[in-house]
């Protein structure tokens, strides 16, 4: 029976909490009985017992609610995103997802005591494509399309979180769907699902290392523009968000990480020392390959292209694309010099000049050139086993970390004595010096003694192979010359020298 008080003064309006607490049938702890209180309490008429409840409710209820979801995620392994430091506006949701407000502190929780390797493609291309220039107004250099595309690289080259694994054919069976859309990408969509599964799966499946991430820009929005042209890529953009959506549920800005580690992301910035070096090692290469007359691997496939002599070097840019994010035991991020070269009229007319006058340097032009005017490569690693590289014996889990922006290279005359300043990272930002793995392993003393050493391994062994090995295929044969659909092919729009063809289309004409 209700207690005769509480009842009068629920009747006057005037019930009081502290008075309800002390009722019997609160201290009696069944979960009905509680329920029963808090629907009492609620339906009140005092508005201050009420707001109460809400807040009771929201504020303890969610996060409650949020852990014992972690508890279920965590019970059958499923990841858990973590939002960078953006999203730490929302303290709440930190108790429903972890997140971390600190990228470098992220990246080593993720991955790096965990020995994987990831990889990131950044392509200018698609970036200034999917967005337009007017919309990238966060960039610290706004004259940077480097810059730029950093950016966005959360957009373009998003992560999967641990347990996915990026398979090339579950990737092609999306696109293929897509291409029937387009009589142009149908007929070539076999071709280029074979391409892709024959020459990157060995490198998916190095025993190595892990590819604990690939992005799908690699995949999809450089082979589409490449091969047919920016107006099927911009017809693309549901293909890049359905294959976002099933394969990745994480997106992490590589940005921050760069913007932590202090490099500077500008023009002026000396990115071009090692891609010289890399340059110059396979242009030596190929001139050697040539005195032995063995360049139709790679040369005569490209010679033998439908592409002009003025494009070709695209072609090679595209190949040296494939070769940066595809050798083993480091990363490479990659700003495609293409774009450069397009933005660059007067850079662009050396090199034109340069191919038509020695057609073997167009790859060599490709990195070497627009490298020494901008530059756009940094190395990024760990090792999951014990590895030798270059000479190096890499620990597991060891990290590498290779940015020609901070050292000295001495980029006009790079084949003498390296010249190394340890205090140039330090001084950039003193709070790097403290952290391991920042620049280099192996005490810092890559770049000091053996980096030419180091690079040039890395040209013999997996850049120049590979190299070789690609320009049989991604080109067509003498006797099969695709010409690609005149709607590709728009004069008025810089984009339209992107549009060459990979492999040979055999609905399309012969060339003339």
């Amino acid at each position: 029976m209700e207690d005769p008080t509480l009842a009068a003064m629920r009747a006057e309006g005037t019930i009081v909490l502290d008075d309800y607490l002390k009722a019997p049938k609160a201290r009696s702890g069944s979960v009905g009985e509680i329920l029963s209180l808090f629907s009492e309490l609620y339906n009140t008429p005092d508005p201050t017992i009420q707001i109460f409840i809400l807040f009771f409710v929201v504020f303890l209820g969610i996060p409650f609610v949020g852990g014992c979801v972690l508890l279920i995620m965590k019970f059958f392994k499923v990841d858990t995103v973590r939002p960078p430091r953006a999203h730490s506006w929302i303290p709440i949701v930190g108790t429903f997802i972890q997140y971390s407000t600190d990228p470098i502190g992220f990246l080593k929780r993720q991955f790096l005591k965990k020995g994987r390797v990831f990889l990131i493609d950044i392509v200018l291309t698609e970036t200034v494509c999917a967005y337009g220039e007017e919309s990238i107004v966060e960039a610290s250099d706004k004259q940077s399309p480097f810059s730029h595309s950093l950016y966005y690289a959360d957009q373009l080259g998003p992560l999967m979180t641990k347990g996915y694994r990026l398979k090339i054919q579950q990737f092609m069976d999306i696109a293929q769907e897509h291409f029937k859309k387009f009589d142009a990408l149908s007929s070539m969509s076999n071709e280029l699902k074979q391409f892709l599964t024959i020459k990157l799966e060995p490198y998916l499946n190095n025993p190595s290392m892990d590819l604990f991430a690939v992005s799908s820009s690699l995949y999809l929005n450089t082979m589409v523009r490449f091969c047919f042209g920016p107006k099927v890529a911009e017809d693309c953009t549901d293909l890049v968000d359905e294959f976002h959506q099933a394969e990745l549920n994480a997106k992490f800005s590589f940005l921050k990480l760069l913007g932590n580690y202090g490099l500077p992301l500008g023009p002026n910035s000396q990115f071009s020392g090692l891609l010289r070096m890399i340059g110059d090692i396979i242009e030596k290469e190929v001139k050697r390959r040539i005195k032995e007359g063995k360049e139709d691997d790679y040369l005569q496939a490209i010679l033998d292209s439908n592409i002009d002599k003025d494009d070709r070097i695209f072609v090679a840019s595209h190949i040296a694309h494939f070769i940066l994010l595809s050798h083993a035991g480091v990363v490479a991020t990659v700003g495609w010099t293409g774009y450069h070269l397009l933005k660059d009229d007067k850079l662009y007319k050396k090199v034109e000049k340069e191919i038509k006058a020695n057609n073997y340097k167009s790859l060599t032009n490709c990195i070497v050139e627009t490298s020494r005017r901008y530059g756009a490569m940094n190395l990024y690693g760990v090792f999951k086993e014990k590895t030798n590289m270059g000479g190096f014996e890499f620990k597991r889990n060891e990290s590498l970390f290779i940015s020609p922006a901070s050292v000295n290279l001495n980029p006009e005359y790079y084949d003498e004595p390296l010249e190394y300043d340890p205090d140039r990272w330090s001084k950039k930002n003193p709070e790097n010096s403290k952290k391991k793995g920042q620049l280099v392993t192996l005490n810092g003393t890559l770049y000091e003694t053996n980096c030419e050493k180091f690079v040039n391994q890395l040209a013999t062994h997996i850049f120049i192979p590979l190299l070789f090995d690609l320009g049989t295929k991604l080109t067509a044969s003498q006797e099969e010359k695709p010409v690609l659909p005149n709607y590709f092919s728009t004069e008025s729009s810089p984009w339209s020298k992107c549009a060459v063809s990979f492999v040979a289309n055999p609905q399309t004409k012969k060339n003339q």
